[in-house]
């Protein structure tokens, strides 16, 4: 029997479920200059400060202008307060670059704001490239010269299309070119999701973006950057090009681990941990392979309980590194005689698997195999083989 909320109880989301969000609606958001500054200022702690100084720096190197004083390159001109910002359509806000157009401002280097005309905004002019220029032109007319939104013009260059996928492609082209601000990883992935979620795009590569973001958000992964300053919450990714470049169906397996994995311990998704999961999975499927969800339960205990799947080195003073450093000095010291005295030594590069490096990848896939294998994992296990032809000891596991 289902269970209807009381009209003032409210179901808690989490930090994940609300990022996600954003994807969740099917056409297109518009939002004004002033609404986009202050939903990004409400939503990252300290960008209000931040922005108090930017406008400081403003004016020690401008003085204080009037807008009639700020002479923008010509073009056809709109009023700002008529200039809607397509949020899907646009990357998240990058607030560093804001502040610094905001400090080294000049009139001279502002450029048209690319717009286009949608019916479902009429009166309005969609800014699909820009969006940054039009949100230092609002701090500077309204904040900085204290003038009246509707009665500011702004340069803008009117695309004569609102086919939005052809729009959507000229975003990404015009932004990958040396002088602008390229989209980072991150931005480019959501531009991929949003041009299924809201263009209805049947582009191969776009879908297969928004299948990996919709196998993650199903298991509370949401992916972000160092900009939003929320990487330390539960659920958060950054590695944003492993995502990228893995397939749909490592991506899956991956969050099939977390679903298990967080019933023990919610937190960020570490990159070592998304790397050599992603590893293992590889192997495996290099091997036709193919784990049902059971096996991934079970190997996902396993970690927990031998080493509680901590691969980053914050807890309990680096135990797996320890561990496989350990191992591969047994081993290395086994298969390499060290050199009598006088004797040229031509063993290999001792490696630390303590210290970051790509050694850790294989070294520890190799070490992640042997542990399922001493655990006696019921599931198939890939033959993995490693160029060193590195073996750890069974006693040298747990």
């Amino acid at each position: 029997m289902t269970i209807a909320l009381a009209p003032f109880m409210k179901k808690h989301l989490t930090h994940a479920e609300i990022r996600n969000a954003r994807f969740n609606q099917s056409a297109s958001v518009f939002v004004s200059a002033k609404q986009r500054l202050d939903d990004y200022c409400n939503m990252v702690q300290g960008s209000r400060n931040e922005l108090n100084n930017a406008i400081k720096d403003f004016k020690a190197n401008n003085g204080t202008p009037t807008w009639s004083n700020i002479n923008l390159v010509r073009a056809h001109k709109v009023k700002l307060a008529d200039i809607r910002i397509d949020d899907t359509m646009n990357r998240p806000l990058d607030w560093k670059h804001v502040l610094k157009i905001l400090r080294n401002f000049a009139a001279t280097r502002v450029l048209a704001i690319n717009v286009y005309e949608d019916p479902a905004a009429p009166g309005c002019y969609i800014a699909w490239d820009g969006q940054h220029t039009t949100i230092v032109l609002y701090i500077v007319s309204v904040l900085i010269c204290q003038g009246a939104i509707g009665d500011i013009e702004v340069p803008v260059a009117i695309t004569p299309s609102a086919n939005k996928e052809e729009i959507r492609i000229n975003f990404i082209v015009l932004n990958s070119d040396e002088g602008k601000l390229a989209l980072s990883p991150l931005a480019l992935l959501e531009q991929k999701i949003y041009g299924v979620t809201v263009d209805k795009s049947v582009n191969p590569v776009w879908k297969e973006a928004a299948d990996k973001f919709q196998a993650l958000a199903d298991v509370d992964i949401f992916l972000t950057s160092d900009e939003y300053r929320d990487t330390g919450e539960s659920g958060a990714l950054t590695h944003i090009k492993t995502i990228e470049n893995e397939s749909l169906d490592m991506v899956q397996n991956f969050a099939k681990y977390w679903s298990f994995r967080k019933v023990h311990e919610n937190r960020r998704v570490e990159t070592k941990e998304l790397l050599m999961l992603m590893n293992l999975f590889n192997a495996a499927k290099a091997d036709g392979i193919e784990w049902d969800d059971a096996e991934i339960e079970e190997i996902t205990n396993i970690f927990w309980n031998k080493f509680q799947c901590e691969f980053t080195g914050e807890k309990y003073l680096n135990v797996f590194w320890q561990k496989l450093d350990t191992a591969y000095d047994n081993w290395f010291d086994k298969v390499y005689r060290q050199p009598s005295a006088g004797e040229e030594d031509l063993r290999p590069t001792r490696l630390k698997m303590t210290h970051n490096g790509k050694h850790q990848d294989t070294f520890g896939t190799v070490f992640l195999i042997k542990q399922l294998s001493k655990a006696k994992f019921s599931g198939q296990l890939p033959n993995y083989k490693h160029d060193s032809n590195f073996k750890p000891a069974a006693a040298d596991l747990w």
